[in-house]
Formats: structure tokens, sequence, C-alpha cells
């Protein structure tokens, strides 16, 4: 129960939503001036929108590395050629790649 509490609360819905409440909570309390109503506002839909595209980036390549990594096993326990099993193997090393520079 413990693990499924802190799945849940490491979520990606989860720590936008979150993020999104703080900014708006921030955007009350520190609100009197126009300046920081504008940058608060800007941020409660910037912030979310620009962690989901990373994340969802990160979980691309981690899964395009993952399938590729299977095809090219498959493709070479069905014999297929040295060309082919390298240029599988080059996507895959090109999504880990993008995937490691969005850290």
């Amino acid at each position: 129960m413990k693990s499924e509490l802190i799945q849940k609360l490491t979520s990606r819905k989860f720590i936008l939503a979150a993020l999104t409440v703080l900014t708006g909570i921030l955007s009350l309390i520190f609100g009197e001036n126009a300046a920081v109503q504008t940058v608060m506002g800007a941020l409660m839909v910037i912030l979310p929108a620009t962690v989901y595209c990373i994340t969802e980036g990160r979980i691309d390549a981690a899964s395009i590395t993952h399938i590729s990594t299977a095809i090219t096993d498959a493709a070479e326990k069905l014999g297929a050629s040295e060309h082919t099993l390298r240029q599988i193997e080059q996507i895959g090393n090109a999504a880990a790649s993008l995937g490691e520079d969005n850290k």
C-alpha cells in the first residue's frame, strides 16, 4: 500500500496538477502586483505543458530504444543481414541520445 501511494504521488499527472495548484496559490498570495500576476499566469500555462512535453519525450525515447533492441534481437534470430542489424541499432542509439539530451 505504501508503494502504491508513492507511485501515485510521483505520477506525472499528480506532479503537473500540484505544480499548477502551487502556482495558483502563489499568484493569490503575491498577486497584488500586475507584473507578478502576469508571470504567475504565464507559469500556470507554460510550466505544466513544458514538463509534460519533456516527460513524454523521455518516455518515447526509452520506448523506441526498448523496441529497437527487441527488433534487433528478432531480426538477428531470423537471419537478417549485418547492414539491416546496424541500421536498427543506429535508430536505437539515436533515440537513446535524444533521451539523454533532455536530461
